[in-house]
């Protein structure tokens, strides 16, 4: 390797020599905390975990021996461990302690690293021009030095924040400045990613051929100089992404297969579901569509998973954070009110003092009568805190318990948004499209299913959504159905003309169940075709009413049916719409609830369901 360098300039020296150094130097001094901030960035970009063991220790011995430089550099090292991951938040935590400690020793030298960092989260968070004033803030500091790498990762991180921006024009202009200076200091990471730049730019204004040459030789540059295995695969995408836009199908798979082999080997997981969502692409359009199926689920295996992990986790956390923050502040407001009554107290008994003193001698009798006044007086008020004490945690408690019920319903109904069987059941529409050779409905069908996955998951991110972006999603849901069962499935969505869908705010995922329940339990199981009607209007003044009315079996013969399958999906998401709605009753104060009404011919037969789900205007 080229000096063993970084993008961002540091260097790893001897790789075995410092192991070694590590495992015979057991003394918690500077020394140790050197060498374990020497050695942690090769294994934070191969192997996170051990860079951040690493991390931790060197930390944890910096503050034990009061080293601040080392404390300073672990503290960044750690926030760009974080940037690695994802963790926007945790990672400008970190960096701002380093920034704060390099600051307090006035280490102006080494504080560069940690506005780079600093910089690079600011991009990641998109706040776009706090990232190129730390950037330029840098550059005026350095101004009048020798060129060193520090220059081109400033360069680099500058040019990546306008791509981010979609400003092609600085961002190729930077990018040459980053492969100018890299050549002309000799500093391999610098020229490899210069190159890449500039064949994206390439890639955007459509000089393919250019960009194959660009890309092919930074592979080969990689290949001699052992550098950046990670920036391999990117070279191995960008060519493929090339091909691709010239029709040339075959090579694109070969070079999207090798950028996904290097991904599965560093174990980066977002790069490798961007790769099998983009050779999805190309069996699509070679007509392959059995496989272009498999490498799309795989896709959105990996981005559910991924989403799941988050989204629980974050969820947890602000439940648990929630709670623990409410009981605190209860009893800090208790023992504050104990304290006011020990004084008040205090002032009595001074008072009761001096009257004492007063009367003694004269006023034994009356004396006496005062004490026990005194005493029942504070059983009074004793009685009476405990009695206010009692009711504000009586208070409390119900609040909280209000509070986790709220919690509780949107976790399940968040869990409950995609309903597997659903999912499966296109996925099988989509297989027979394709062995019957019906290529257009192949299409629609992936097209419906990501589109709904996509909005189902965006949706499930807030609180409340619009009433126009739920029934977009309920209208792609039965689109998706329609290709299943055509004719036997019609729908109208009907809005009052005081309902205006675009301004008015709903729990999301609040009408989908019901609308799935009646084509799954409903219609589905009916001989004639079906008609779902969807109606908003506002009543009241103050109450929105949407109801949903099918023409299906209706809930007795759907009961017999749904004994046949074991599923509980919708009655897992419809029980956690009740909670919501509930909950949303006891916060308002106004009406919110859901009624099913089951709709009769004159013989008494189930001829379809209606459910109306009524909620306050403003949730």
């Amino acid at each position: 390797m080229h000096g063993n360098q970084t993008l961002h300039g540091q260097n790893i020296v001897n790789l075995d020599s410092l192991n070694q150094i590590i495992e015979e130097h057991k003394e918690r001094d500077s020394v140790r905390v050197n060498m374990l901030i020497d050695i942690q960035p090769h294994y934070l970009a191969n192997y996170h975990e051990k860079g951040k063991a690493f991390i931790e220790e060197a930390i944890e011995i910096s503050k034990e021996i009061n080293y601040a430089v080392g404390e300073g550099f672990s503290l960044n090292a750690f926030g760009a461990y974080y940037i690695r991951r994802g963790e926007y938040e945790k990672a400008l935590k970190y960096t701002l302690e380093s920034i704060e400690v390099f600051e307090r020793i006035n280490e102006n030298q080494n504080i560069f690293a940690a506005y780079n960092n600093l910089a690079i989260v600011y991009k990641k968070m998109k706040n776009y021009k706090e990232g190129i004033d730390v950037y330029e803030k840098m550059l005026k500091a350095l101004d009048g030095r020798p060129l060193t790498p520090s220059f081109v990762a400033i360069y680099f991180n500058v040019a990546a924040i306008y791509n981010e921006m979609e400003d092609f024009d600085k961002y190729e202009k930077w990018m040459g400045r980053v492969l100018s200076l890299s050549e002309k200091i000799d500093f391999p990471p610098g020229i490899v990613e210069g190159k890449l730049g500039l064949a994206e730019t390439d890639l955007i204004n459509g000089k393919y051929y250019d960009v194959i040459q660009k890309s092919q030789s930074v592979i080969e540059y990689i290949h001699k100089t052992g550098e950046m295995v990670q920036s391999e695969a990117t070279a191995y995408k960008i060519i493929g992404l090339s091909y691709l836009e010239l029709n040339q199908t075959n090579k694109a798979n070969k070079s999207f297969f090798k950028s996904l082999k290097i991904y599965e080997t560093i174990n980066s997981v977002d790069k490798i579901s961007e790769i099998h969502a983009l050779i999805a692409k190309v069996y699509e359009k070679d007509g392959n569509f059995e496989n272009a199926l498999k490498h799309k689920t795989i896709h959105y295996q990996i981005k559910d998973s991924l989403f799941t992990q988050n989204k629980t986790q974050i969820i947890e956390e602000l439940q648990t954070k929630y709670q623990t923050e409410k009981i605190q502040r209860e009893k800090e407001f208790t023992e504050l009110e104990n304290l006011r009554l020990e004084k008040s107290n205090i002032k009595q008994k001074e008072k009761t003092r001096k009257n004492l003193y007063l009367f003694i001698g004269t006023l034994i009798l009356l004396l006496f009568i005062s004490i026990l006044w005194f005493l029942y007086s504070k059983q009074q008020k004793l009685r009476k805190r405990n009695e206010f004490t009692e009711i504000k945690l009586e208070g409390a408690t119900k609040r909280l318990e209000i509070e986790k019920q709220k919690r509780s319903a949107e976790l399940k109904a968040i869990r409950s948004q995609l309903n597997p069987h659903f999912i499966f059941n296109l996925l099988n529409s989509v297989q027979e499209f394709v062995i019957l050779g019906e290529k257009q409905k192949v299409n629609k069908a992936l097209t419906n299913i990501a589109d709904l996955m996509r909005k189902t998951l965006k949706n499930s991110e807030m609180e409340l959504i619009s009433l126009k972006d739920e029934l977009s999603v309920i209208k792609l849901y039965l689109d998706a159905e329609k290709l299943r069962f055509e004719d036997r499935l019609n729908y109208q969505i009907i809005l009052d003309d005081e309902v205006e869908d675009e301004f008015i705010k709903i729990p999301p995922m609040l009408i989908q169940p019901y609308v799935e329940n009646a084509v799954k339990h409903g219609i589905m199981h009916s001989s004639e075709n079906g008609l779902l009607k969807i109606e908003a209007v506002i009543i009241e003044d103050e109450l929105l009413q949407i109801t949903v009315e099918d023409n299906g079996v209706g809930r007795e013969k759907a009961e017999f049916y749904k004994k046949q399958n074991t599923g509980n999906h919708n009655s897992f998401s419809t029980k956690a719409n009740e909670e919501r709605l509930n909950n949303i009753a006891l916060e308002t104060g106004i009406k919110a609830n859901v009624n099913t009404i089951d709709l009769l011919s004159d013989n008494g037969d189930g001829i379809g369901t209606k459910v109306v789900v009524t909620l306050p205007l403003n949730t």
